[in-house]
């Protein structure tokens, strides 16, 4: 059992105002924590809008707890958070970053998914690896227990000091997990129903074009490109755009009072 760092704990807001009946679920990204979801949180929350960060299982404490969890303990995670906010709230937003895109994704798909009134996928990460990459790791594991970026693990400590918390280590048996479930995931996208808005950079521009080929089921799909995108996206500065962005989209799908 592994104590989970005091940046990294999970988080939850009350709206005020016509808002406050919408509950927004926010999922971080692979190896990251509520941290990386806080600033969107609390602009939500100034917003008038209610909601959630939960800590996905293996997140939040040390890289070695990740890989004494599967994608099935991440989903389910997820799914809690859910039915939590079907249960408080009148309509609910799924608000997913890369591996959280992908577990927001699965919710929207999934025979739960009524009263999710709109998905929306930041840095989406659903287009399917390669083949080599699938059958490389399973034997790969053996010998290379986690793969790690030095610069990644200086970006770390800055973050770290600035309030936000994530592994700079990724376990090899963890990417297999991360894997598994992008391909579960893209076999349910044409079950996805909801008004969408992806929000993407560059660097997810394939991710993105996979995904709205796949969602053949969607009645609205909205394109938001940004200048950089890419993984810490939301530490940036040009985040604060894509937060109004988000606004607007949950204004335009939600009839709210004004």
């Amino acid at each position: 059992m592994f104590d989970v760092d005091p940046l990294a704990l999970p988080f939850e807001f009350q709206g005020f105002g016509e808002k406050k009946r919408i509950g927004c679920l926010l999922l971080h990204s692979f190896t990251a924590s509520p941290s990386e979801v806080r600033k969107l949180g609390l602009y939500l929350r100034n917003s008038g809008y209610s909601g959630i960060a939960p800590l996905l299982p293996g997140h939040g404490s040390v890289s070695e707890s990740l890989t004494e969890t599967t994608w099935l303990d991440w989903y389910e995670s997820a799914r809690e958070g859910l039915l939590y906010l079907k249960g408080q709230y009148e309509y609910v937003v799924i608000i997913g970053v890369a591996l959280g895109s992908v577990l927001a994704s699965m919710l929207s798909a999934s025979p739960e998914r009524d009263n999710i009134s709109a998905l929306i996928l930041i840095s989406p990460s659903q287009h399917a690896p390669s083949s080599l990459i699938i059958n490389l790791l399973p034997f790969l594991k053996h010998f290379k227990k986690d793969f790690q970026i030095d610069s990644e693990e200086a970006a770390a400590r800055a973050l770290k000091e600035k309030g936000f918390f994530f592994y700079s280590k990724r376990p090899t048996q963890s990417l297999i997990e991360l894997y598994r479930i992008i391909g579960f995931t893209n076999n349910r996208l044409s079950l996805i129903t909801q008004p969408t808005l992806i929000i993407y950079g560059e660097a997810n521009l394939q991710n993105t074009e996979f995904i709205i080929e796949k969602m053949t089921n969607c009645p609205r799909i909205d394109r938001f490109p940004i200048e950089e995108g890419g993984q810490w996206f939301l530490l940036s500065p040009e985040a604060e755009i894509a937060y109004h962005r988000i606004n607007e989209f949950i204004e335009s799908i939600i009839e709210i009072k004004q």
